[in-house]
């Protein structure tokens, strides 16, 4: 099951962990050890189910960002606000914080 870590409304691969056996028929390098055929190793990366299913679907990533999705902006227009940032200041939205448990939990892709 794909893991995803969202950041104002797009979803990118979470970070995953796992012990993985090399079987394949050739040695690889993991974190600068060579990992002959057969041998166990730990993968840290992007999860690799969330990746397949990006894969399939041509993407990058997934989602929309919030603060220009039409029905959420009508929504707080509704509600009275101004602008999206005097909502999200009245909700206590804190790009800090978000943005510290997003580098925390999402993997970096290259």
């Amino acid at each position: 099951m794909p893991n995803f870590i969202s950041k104002d409304g797009i979803f990118f691969p979470a970070k995953e962990k796992v012990a993985l056996v090399n079987r394949s028929n050739k040695a690889r390098m993991v974190k600068g050890k060579r990992v002959q055929p057969g041998e166990p190793y730990i993968y840290e990366g992007p999860d690799r189910a969330a990746l397949f299913m990006l894969y399939e679907q041509g993407v990058e990533k997934l989602g929309q960002d919030f603060r220009r999705d039409p029905e959420v902006v009508d929504r707080v227009r509704k509600l009275g606000f101004p602008n999206m940032d005097s909502y999200l200041e009245f909700i206590g939205h804190d790009k800090e914080k978000v943005e510290e448990t997003f580098k925390k939990h999402a993997a970096i892709i290259s």
